[in-house]
């Protein structure tokens, strides 16, 4: 079930307001706040993708879904993974674009993170004769230029891609020596022992920090 929660100091004594989404199944499986409206967007259990306010009311059906790969800060394009392909929707409209792959990028596709309303992250998989040779991370514009701007080792597994509010940054977060790295339970959600954020300027490629941490402020959900 999803609930919201106020943040007024006045509030604090009030019971979270459970969202009752009107005529459809009451199982969540992903959300996200619409930036700069009082919506959000949800995913239920059973695969439908839903535009309802803070309230829940009238939901607008957008169709079948698999996942929520987020929104762009400040816009209110949604990247969504339906059972055809990845899309660009605009949220205002309905209106959806699917994502293709820019020019000259090998690999197997992977998570898209949306750093604009028309700018994207974009993983893949590097495979050489059945193995993984390292995971890179392209930043694609509009019209399908692209530019590498992080490259993982083959030891290693990227857990997470996030960008900061001026889309200037990204920070990634890998789990290096994922084979011999097992993961600690104790945490609310399980992750491996170390992880690393590394934080990459978009504009240069280069790395300009690397943390032994996770659960950066810049990603808004955790690790999946």
């Amino acid at each position: 079930m999803l609930y919201t929660d106020s943040l007024a100091l006045q509030d604090a004594a009030a019971p979270p307001t459970r969202i009752a989404l009107s005529g459809v199944s009451p199982s969540v499986a992903q959300w996200r706040f619409v930036p700069g409206t009082d919506n959000i967007l949800v995913l239920t259990f059973d695969g439908r993708l839903l535009l309802a306010s803070s309230a829940g009311k009238d939901p607008v059906d957008l169709g079948s879904a698999a996942s929520i790969d987020g929104i762009a800060r400040g816009s209110t394009s949604a990247i969504i993974e339906r059972p055809d392909g990845t899309y660009s929707i605009d949220l205002t409209s309905g209106a959806q674009t699917l994502l293709t792959d820019p020019p000259n990028v090998a690999g197997f596709a992977g998570t898209v993170t949306p750093l604009t309303a028309t700018t994207t992250l974009r993983q893949y998989a590097q495979v050489t004769n059945g193995a993984t040779t390292g995971t890179e991370i392209y930043r694609v514009l509009a019209n399908g230029t692209s530019s590498v701007v992080y490259t993982s080792a083959a030891t290693d597994a990227v857990l997470q891609v996030c960008t900061s509010p001026s889309a200037r940054y990204a920070a990634v977060l890998i789990a290096p020596n994922v084979a011999q790295n097992p993961y600690v339970t104790t945490y609310e959600y399980p992750v491996p022992g170390t992880v690393e954020t590394h934080i990459i300027d978009l504009d240069t490629g280069k790395e300009v920090s690397k943390l032994s941490a996770f659960d950066i402020s810049w990603c808004q959900v955790p690790i999946e």
